[in-house]
């Protein structure tokens, strides 16, 4: 690893002598200040246990501490190691990266020395929530070691801020009382990166013809959703429920508040809505992000599912009120869909009539 930078080095200090929670602007070096910490406290004399990570994670930072000659590395129990194992681990001492449904099951029994456990880390503070095991755990393990240590980090201001405290609500699950805060704005920070101001070049890619004609068609086929939901609901009828808020990210969750409480009351036709709203929001995310090939797979797949849901295989064969009645997506009914179907395949088929008359041959 390469040496630490100013802020680094302030924060490892900031949150070495007490509990606390950290709360770090995104992209200032998270996995530093874990790496380090998991450094600190790789020794045979502590007993230092990781809960909420991921194991590809728990690997990476293994294998770094290792190439940077930690002789005693961090053990990583999971499922497949047998109890003996987890014991052998437990009493070799260091850090441990082990999942709260597996520490549970251990404290309970009494296979974990509860007293030998100097602290424990907890990172992505912010999946915390009020049911989970972790607070459970350090109930446990304080009952017989009170002056066990916390230590909690998180990346995602954002999601702490949403709610109602929830800052304040995951400090009080895991017993903390010190929240160290680092923006991006802090002056240590702030003087630190302005030392080697990046070169940006920033590259914009132009939609090709058949791109514009799809998000086009998207875009028509979201709105005509959008309008015959609201006019089927006028509880919906909001200003939030518009095209422009549905190009946003969190538009499902926004859905969700107005759907959810009037669920039961809403028709087949206005839940269905309701899924061909977010089908669609998927479809146009994809047009951007993934290639030719996947969306005109995703195209396909939504196009089969219609006409398997009115017992057809061609849309010609389509009568509009049975289409109604039957659960068919409105806009797969619309002048629109067929202009955005044939625009996904000529991005991928220079003629997909020639090329699905070869296929076919071929198969015969």
């Amino acid at each position: 690893m390469y040496e630490l930078l100013e802020y680094e080095a302030s924060i490892l200090v900031d949150i070495h002598h007490e509990s606390s929670l950290l709360v770090l602007a995104d992209g200032l070096g998270m996995d530093t200040i874990i790496y380090n910490t998991l450094r600190l406290h790789s020794d045979p004399h502590n007993l230092v246990l990781v809960s909420n990570y991921r194991l590809p994670e728990a690997r990476f930072l293994t294998g770094i501490l290792e190439k940077n000659g930690i002789i005693h590395s961090p053990g990583i129990i999971t499922a497949e190691v047998n109890i003996k194992e987890r014991e052998a681990i437990y009493k070799r001492g260091g850090v441990v990266f082990v999942s709260s449904r597996i520490l549970v099951v251990d404290l309970l029994m009494e296979r974990m020395p509860a007293t030998l456990v100097s602290g424990v880390l907890i990172l992505r503070a912010h999946e915390l929530h009020e049911a989970c095991q972790d607070s459970f755990i350090i109930q446990l393990l304080r009952e017989r070691n009170p002056q066990l240590f916390i230590k909690a980090f998180s990346d995602n201001s954002l999601s702490l801020t949403s709610g109602y405290n929830h800052a304040e609500r995951i400090m009080l699950q895991l017993g903390i009382s010190k929240l160290v805060l680092w923006p991006r704005f802090n002056m240590q920070v702030v003087s630190c990166l302005n030392e080697s101001q990046p070169d940006v070049e920033e590259v914009r890619v132009k939609l090709t013809s058949e791109m514009i004609i799809c998000q086009s068609c998207i875009l028509d086929l979201m709105k005509a959703s959008l309008k015959e939901l609201c006019d089927q609901n006028p509880i919906l009828n909001t200003d939030d429920l518009t095209l422009e808020k549905a190009l946003l990210p969190n538009f499902d969750s926004l859905v969700s508040l107005y759907v959810d409480p009037v669920w039961n009351q809403l028709s087949s036709v206005s839940r269905r809505l309701v899924g061909d709203i977010s089908s669609l929001r998927r479809l146009l995310h994809l047009l951007i992000e993934g290639d030719a090939v996947s969306f005109l797979t995703n195209m396909e797949g939504l196009r089969q599912a219609a006409l398997a849901s009115l017992g057809v295989t061609q849309k010609s064969e389509i009568n509009s009120k049975r289409a109604a009645s039957r659960g068919c997506p409105s806009w797969f009914l619309m002048d629109q869909a067929d202009r955005l179907l044939a625009s996904a395949r000529s991005r991928v088929y220079a003629d997909y009539s020639k090329s699905m008359f070869l296929y076919f041959s071929k198969l015969l």
